[in-house]
């Protein structure tokens, strides 16, 4: 369906609403402190506000990897034109400016130049993701706070920015959402919209216009009324030919998220303002509680004719259709056949599963499963031609064949993992074998043992493990072993990913963790929450008893980076990825150094591989950090400084904790490098000072909110970097 411009400003307000709105960089640093709001995230914006950053959340992973392409290169376009003296790009803001000078006090104000607003609107439109970065780097350009705060004294707020409060700003986006949301019926569909872009324009118009919130009436008297706005808009989108897809990405995503909230459910307890409640109710995103309850069922999974129908469909639509339209095309095109091979490569097995007094058996047909194998790789090998046609940029889907036992009382469960099973597995394009038993699955690739191996998956009492020290757990206790050729497997070349589901309720989803049960004490392994299965995953190399727990840590010494770092060290060293350097004592504000954080880097991914080896001369044996220098070493994630030394205890500067956190994310979770560096630096005035080996790391750190600016649009490239900061490139590489 092809929509008209100015259905698109309106589908834009809606969409952004929540988005830029809530970016304004509203203090000056030190003010929530002033007005006695507790700060306790890294992109600045208070507990308070934790639904206001929930609903950004949502309208983000609502977003396709197609769309959110978009976003990202209408927000390169637009950034892009940051500092531009061209007539042209000033003119895009004329209706604002004209409003301003009219303003006989507006020449009172230094900061209110043509330039400075123009920047701001560039600064904010379209800077979206969902680690909130704009938040963080907006609130430390002084030159957006400083035209902000004329803005605002000209409009009569006696304090400017100070007059303000995160409130006014929660209260006038909720209202000018529900504002629209009013004219639309329960469907929220881009049709509807489009039937009702009159109606849907003039309520949003009335609410801004006749709002008494202090920050609408700031904007309003200073000449940033609901006209002006909209035609700074038009214009915007007139000049900048990416900005329609992104525009139409966003509103796509945000009528999702609204269809979806309009949907009846059986909701959980969630309480609280911590991740996504599980299967049911729902929290926010960054801490709190969340009760996982139960969801109205999902949609059953389309089968392989009927994904194979939806791909010939797209087809169809593609050639009339915009570029956010044909991104959106091919997003639900690879997802429905995602789908469908998902559910083709299930396999129920839980008639072969025999029980023989405590121990559950797994009885496998080796000639059947190995015909089937074939089948599935037939179908793959159709759906994937298909969606090649239809996009040759798209990656080949994954293939995991489940071995689902179902559920069994038995104390342990035994799985043969055949080798003539996993080489035919290997050869035909299975990327992981997962075996389901009682919930917990675990997902091993196919080349990791060279011999019939066993499984052995066992469900172990709470009340007899005997743990001198833990968290709250959080989910039933198991033991898992491998036993291959007859031996015992204690360490795996390959990570195995383990999937544990999360059975307390009330519990904080990000400070849940894995954690490996070994002498009565727990080992914080790492392990992310999975909203869509309720469990916590996370790659072992090893296997022994492992239980999840909700692991709270405290530190006495981070008072001073707690606004912008303290959740981020709270959720990271919850995960055991940071430790204190003393008995609570976290020494934000030390500098870090190269083995500390390489091995943060490797406790993160959950590749740590204690049989790989290096060849610094500076690396023993028995340093604490020998098994995270070689495993890092091993996938390319760092180098030494030499050939032959790694120098383990020097610092490490911006640029180059941002160029091995780049690696992390092209190796271990297949991202692409930046296609035009210079242009995702243009935000950073001193980007020449980065050294050109390390541009291309950053270049992809920065376009993926892993590293942001500093005061003044500075990113420092050469300043050591700090613990805390370290802490937050984890935490960011973990939301990845």
């Amino acid at each position: 369906m092809k929509l008209k411009k100015k259905v698109l400003t309106s589908t834009l307000a809606a969409g952004l609403v929540i988005s830029s709105i809530s970016g304004l960089p509203l203090s000056s640093k030190g003010v929530f402190d002033k007005l006695g709001v507790s700060v306790a995230h890294a992109d600045g914006l208070p507990a308070s506000a934790n639904d206001l950053k929930a609903r950004i959340k949502k309208v983000h992973d609502a977003m396709s990897p197609a769309e959110k392409a978009a976003v990202q290169a209408a927000r390169d376009q637009i950034q892009a034109k940051i500092g531009s003296t061209d007539p042209a790009d000033l003119a895009l803001i004329k209706p604002v400016w004209d409003n301003i000078v009219s303003n006989p006090n507006s020449s009172q104000y230094s900061a209110l130049t043509q330039g400075n607003v123009l920047n701001l609107f560039l600064n904010l439109a379209m800077y979206y993701d969902d680690q909130l970065s704009f938040w963080e780097s907006a609130r430390n350009d002084a030159s957006i706070r400083a035209v902000l705060d004329d803005l605002l004294k000209l409009g009569g707020v006696a304090n400017g920015l100070d007059g303000v409060e995160i409130g006014h700003i929660d209260t006038f986006a909720k209202g000018l959402e529900a504002s629209m949301k009013n004219v639309l019926g329960p469907d929220y569909t881009l049709l509807e919209v489009a039937s009702k872009e009159t109606q849907i324009k003039d309520a949003a118009k009335s609410y801004f216009n006749t709002s008494t919130n202090p920050l609408a009436l700031g904007l309003k008297t200073a000449g940033l009324n609901a006209n002006a706005i909209l035609s700074v808009l038009n214009n915007f989108e007139g000049h900048f030919n990416k900005l329609r897809a992104a525009e139409l990405a966003i509103a796509n995503a945000y009528l999702t998220v609204l269809k979806a909230e309009n949907t009846p459910t059986n909701p959980g307890t969630g309480n609280g303002t911590g991740g996504t409640g599980g299967t049911g109710g729902t929290g926010g995103t960054g801490g709190g509680s969340t009760n996982p309850g139960t969801t109205t069922p999902v949609e059953t999974p389309a089968t392989v004719e009927e994904a194979l129908k939806a791909i010939e469909a797209a087809k169809e639509k593609l050639e009339d259709a915009t570029e956010a339209e044909k991104a959106k095309l091919i997003a639900e095109a690879v997802k429905t056949a995602q789908e469908a091979i998902d559910k083709l490569a299930t396999v129920d097995l839980s008639k072969s599963v025999k029980v023989e007094g405590d121990v559950a058996k797994l009885e496998i047909d080796v000639a059947a499963l190995k015909k089937q194998l074939e089948d599935i790789a037939a179908q793959v090998k159709k759906l994937n031609d298909q969606l090649k046609e239809l996009d040759s940029s798209v990656s080949p889907l994954v293939v995991e064949l489940k071995f689902d036992l179902g559920k069994n009382e038995a104390a342990t469960t035994e799985v043969p993992l055949l080798k003539e099973l996993l080489d035919a597995a290997k050869d035909n394009g299975v990327d992981a074998v997962v075996v389901k038993v009682n919930g917990v699955e675990l997902a091993i690739s196919p080349e990791l043992f060279a011999a019939d191996t066993t499984l052995t998956i066992g469900k172990v009492d709470k009340s007899s493990v005997n743990v001198a020290t833990y968290g709250n757990f959080a989910s039933d206790v198991y033991s898992f072993e491998f036993t291959s050729g007859g031996q015992p497997v204690t360490n795996f070349s390959t990570p195995v990913e383990v999937r544990i589901p999360v059975t307390s309720k009330n519990v904080d989803t990000e400070l849940l963790t894995i954690a490996k049960i070994v002498d009565g004490k727990l080992q914080y392994v790492g392990g992310m929450y999975n909203a869509g299965t309720g469990s916590v995953d996370g790659l072992r190399s090893s296997f022994s008893i492992y239980t999840v727990v909700e692991n709270k840590v405290s530190f006495n010494d981070v008072a001073s980076v707690k606004d912008w770092a303290g959740r981020q060290i709270d959720v990271v060293a919850a995960k055991g990825i940071v430790e204190g350097r003393a008995d609570q004592e976290f020494v934000p504000n030390e500098k870090v150094t190269r083995a500390e954080f390489t091995k943060m880097i490797v406790k993160a991914l959950g590749i740590e591989d204690v049989n790989a080896s290096e060849s610094f001369t500076d690396v023993d044996n028995l340093d604490w950090h020998k098994a995270a220098v070689a495993t890092a070493v091993k996938y390319g994630i760092v180098n030494g400084r030499t050939d032959d030394k790694f120098e383990p205890n020097a610092t490490i500067t911006r640029a180059e904790m941002a160029t091995i956190a780049s690696r992390a994310l092209t190796i271990a979770k297949d991202y692409a490098a930046v296609s035009d560096v210079d242009a995702a630096l243009k935000a950073f005035i001193d980007a020449a000072a980065i050294n050109e080996s390390l541009k291309a790391g950053v270049a992809l750190a920065a376009k993926e909110g892993i590293v942001i600016g500093e005061a003044g649009g500075q990113f420092n490239p050469n300043s050591d970097s700090t613990r805390a900061q370290a802490a937050v490139v984890i935490y960011r590489l973990l939301n990845k």
